[in-house]
């Protein structure tokens, strides 16, 4: 049950890859693209979400593919890839809903800026809803033809038991900088140089439409999902694809105008990526974060005329790997014993109800159970009397 969220994982890199090249056509650049995949390959949360049984890794995939996509079709105005677009956008509503909310955050840029019609994107929405209609129809059929706003939209936003904006889990609760003290201990190199370089383009000013247009889903996503109450860190997965995107474009950028920076960007790669001061107190873990971040950005500004390390970088690329292969966690399953109760769920005879306890891992039981749905088990539960079996 754990293989789709595997293959989405795998994916990403692919759909990364697919839209610099794309993108970048004849322009191609091999130093930011290695540099912006190792910081794809190296996000700690990435790959612990892919070998988990989480839809995260599928909504973070087909959203941030979506936005990829509309992108491409701005650059060269080729229709299918507005349509695949409208499909991705389904696709991630399809696998978990609401985070492809995101999608929408660099729009009203992209509208001002007459880099894309209404028209257009009203062709994108139709497309997605087509893509949602065979789900649609028969949960319209049998909850009412509002019960995609209810569950899926004011709900996600309204109710107490939300993760987001209108409520949150207590158990869940953290403050506004948790995403970033977060990702200080496990988006090594990633944020680090996202931090440097978007600090320089700041101070330089060297914004193009499509960095301002991957950073405004960036920041638009970090932004709402920090604001929100509750935090668990598989809610900022579909940002981290954008990241990378973004930082192989002011990465080019940077080598554009510093033929002879591969010894800083070689030395920035070593010292973001060194694990030191992990999983520290909040107040540790952003001290150490924004000292290299301002290092980093630093380093970039520096001058190494007499350097001649040519292969400084590629070491620089193999030892933040080796770092990350050492550092990363072997997945176990936190209960096991899973399968063998919805195996045995399976031979009850008659009607039957699926109620388990709130820390069991909800994707494993059903996919083990095929019950279709599970229901948490509480002291307030009253059981229908429908259900012979439970």
């Amino acid at each position: 049950y754990r293989l789709p969220s595997f293959l989405f994982g795998l994916l990403g890199l692919f759909a990364l890859l697919f839209f610099i090249k794309k993108y970048s056509a004849g322009q191609f650049n091999l130093v930011a693209s290695t540099l912006a995949f190792l910081a794809f390959l190296t996000s700690y949360d990435w790959w612990h979400s892919a070998q988990m049984a989480h839809l995260d890794t599928g909504v973070s995939l087909f959203t941030s593919l979506a936005l990829f996509l509309l992108i491409l079709f701005i650059r060269q105005q080729k229709k299918y890839y507005l349509i695949a677009a409208g499909i991705s956008l389904g696709l991630g509503i399809l696998s978990k809903g609401p985070p492809a909310i995101l999608f929408i955050t660099p729009l009203p840029y992209l509208l001002i800026k007459k880099k894309i019609k209404i028209k257009e994107l009203v062709l994108v929405f139709l497309i997605t809803f087509i893509t949602i209609l065979p789900w649609y129809i028969p949960l319209s059929l049998e909850h009412g033809w509002n019960y995609l706003y209810i569950s899926q939209i004011s709900g996600y936003v309204s109710s107490p038991a939300s993760t987001k904006i209108g409520g949150g889990d207590p158990s869940q609760s953290a403050p506004i900088f948790w995403y970033l003290r977060w990702w200080f201990d496990t988006f090594r190199p990633g944020i680090f140089l996202f931090g440097a370089f978007l600090l320089r383009d700041l101070i330089k000013k060297n914004f193009s439409w499509v960095k301002l247009t991957l950073l405004f889903y960036i920041i638009g996503g970090f932004a709402l999902f920090s604001y929100a109450k509750s935090k668990v860190w598989w809610y900022v997965l579909p940002v981290i694809p954008a990241i990378c995107a973004y930082l192989y474009f002011s990465i080019k950028d940077y080598l554009t105008k510093n033929k002879k920076g591969f010894v800083n960007l070689s030395l920035a790669v070593l010292l973001s990526s060194l694990p030191i001061f992990l999983w520290q107190t909040n107040t540790i873990a952003l001290a150490y974060g924004f000292l290299i971040t301002l290092i980093v950005f630093l380093l970039l500004k520096f001058k190494f005329e007499n350097w001649k390390f040519e292969n400084l970088l590629l070491f620089s690329v193999i030892v933040s790997s080796v770092i990350f292969f050492f550092r990363f966690p072997t997945i176990t399953p936190p209960n096991s014993q899973a399968r063998e109760i919805g195996q045995y769920f399976q031979t009850l005879p008659d009607e039957k109800c699926l109620w388990v306890e709130k820390d069991f891992p909800y994707e494993a039981i059903l996919y083990y159970s095929r019950a279709g749905r599970i229901n948490y088990l509480d002291e307030e539960i009253e059981l229908p009397s429908t259900c012979q079996n439970y």
